[in-house]
């Protein structure tokens, strides 16, 4: 569908987070990419901050305007008022920022203006996070008070959880988007029968690393032979990350377990070279999560490589699942290493490295390409 035939109606996009253009996280390329399938159809602005200021970025023209100084959400927030009254604004896409009575007046004044609304909450539920500290306990307390009021003012809520309803607003579910375009296919090739895991995180608990050092160091301890490598990719709780260095340590693993910090572009692209398996969280349990949607995942995939997890992955149907993911507990024991050893033998001995890598990303692309993925929201609208 082309802008006219939709008569160019305009959509604002609420990013109250930080990006950094220049250098794109994952959160900011999930951000950047939805604005850019959305663009396929609407006038699109993306509304965000980076390091100083508040950002309107005309996503259509790539034109960006800077409104002023911004260093938190609320900024953010407040600058949305403004927009409204500047711009036609038909639609509004918001990556939910915790409720709070400026959030919940600003959804008032929106829906005011005839603007309709939907939001989107990255993870659900999510009370367990952030909730080691204060600050975050308070946070927690003022959205308890305030997101039941939103239904009020919303129409919609997409989630990557299985809720039909949630606080009281219907949701548009999905699954959580890549866009396949800016990912390259791994040049992985089978070369010995050395076996490369790589996990790329932001450390929280749910991640769960502790689980595969423990399962290394048994592996090891039981007299195993195979060389396993695990690279660490990222950055996040410092407490989390020296935790896992404590353990290698103590373990003597350091030729086994390799903490690179963070990477990205052709460093990245290097490691990911080298990897056979990806891991995605082992411990979502410690949230009382069953499910996730992450963006590693779905990375993992483009990449062509298989993936290590405790839970479903959804960048893949069921049948998929059964024959890419190498599925372990959902609970606090050591990973059993030979079984991902029979995992990995099983197709890297029976499959042709180039053709499996390519059946991988095929498959995902048809289930969590971000045009697939938003394509319900569009549809919602667009009745």
């Amino acid at each position: 569908m082309s802008l006219e035939e939709v008569d160019i109606m305009k959509l604002l996009y609420i990013a109250p987070t930080k990006i950094n253009m220049k250098k794109l996280d994952g959160v900011a390329k999930k951000i950047t990419a939805q604005a850019k399938v959305f663009s396929n159809v609407y006038d699109v602005i993306l509304l965000y901050r980076d390091d100083e200021n508040v950002v309107l970025y005309r996503v259509n023209e790539g034109r960006f305007v800077k409104l002023g100084s911004g260093k938190s959400k609320f900024d953010i927030l407040r600058a949305v008022f403004d927009v409204i009254i500047q711009e036609k604004i038909d639609f509004s896409y918001i990556r939910y920022p915790n409720s709070d009575p400026l959030f919940l007046s600003l959804l008032k004044r929106m829906k005011e203006k005839g603007i309709r609304v939907v939001i989107e909450i990255p993870t659900y539920p999510y009370d367990e996070e952030g909730k080691e500290s204060i600050k975050g306990r308070i946070i927690h307390l003022v959205d308890v008070c305030f997101r039941i009021k939103m239904y009020k003012y919303i129409e919609r809520i997409v989630t990557y959880s299985n809720d039909d309803v949630i606080f009281g607003v219907n949701t548009i579910r999905t699954v959580n988007g890549l866009d396949f375009e800016r990912v390259q296919e791994s040049n992985y090739s089978c070369v010995d029968r050395n076996i490369h895991m790589c996990g790329v995180a932001t450390f929280h608990q749910i991640h769960g690393y502790d689980r595969l050092i423990e399962g290394i160091n048994h592996y090891y301890k039981n007299g195993g032979k195979r060389d396993i490598t695990f690279d660490v990719v990222g950055y996040g709780d410092n407490e989390i990350l020296h935790e896992y260095q404590k353990m290698v340590k103590t373990y003597q693993l350091e030729n086994r377990v390799v903490f690179h910090g963070r990477l990205d572009g052709t460093e990245l692209d290097d490691m990911y070279d080298k990897a056979a398996i990806g891991v995605n969280s082992l411990a979502i349990h410690r949230q009382n999560l069953e499910n996730e949607s992450t963006l590693k995942t779905r990375e993992y995939a483009a990449k062509g490589l298989l993936i290590l997890s405790s839970s479903f992955i959804d960048a893949f149907d069921e049948n998929d699942n059964s024959k890419y993911v190498c599925r372990v507990p959902a609970d606090d024991t050591p990973i059993d290493i030979e079984r991902a050893i029979r995992f990995y033998d099983e197709l890297y001995n029976n499959e042709d490295i180039g053709s499996l890598r390519r059946q991988i990303r095929t498959k995902a692309r048809a289930v969590c390409d971000m045009s697939v993925t938003l394509q319900p929201v569009i549809d919602f609208w667009n009745k």
